[in-house]
């Protein structure tokens, strides 16, 4: 993982509830960063929900979130969350 990202393990949580989890860390990431001296800090938060199941290893969960991510932050302008589970629909 490089640059601006970072990878978080929500351990018994299902999609959904990681995607809540991830909309309130977006969400109050956007509200409460301040930087004294600027006058306006336009932050982003983009982000990617995966969920691990028997079915799949850790590095294809990491591909899954990932993918949501890019979705989030590339083809829907940056600042949302991204369930994997999208994908599965649109198919």
């Amino acid at each position: 993982f490089g640059g601006e990202e970072i990878v978080v393990a929500l351990i018994g949580s299902d999609e959904d509830d990681a995607y809540k989890k991830s909309e309130e860390i977006r969400k109050a990431m956007m509200s409460k960063i301040k930087i004294p001296g600027l006058k306006e800090l336009k932050l982003t938060v983009s982000c990617g929900v995966a969920e691990l199941t028997q079915k799949i290893n850790l590095d294809e969960l990491i591909r899954r979130a990932d993918k949501s991510m890019y979705e989030a932050k590339i083809k829907r302008g940056k600042n949302n969350t991204v369930r994997y589970s999208e994908f599965k629909k649109r198919g």
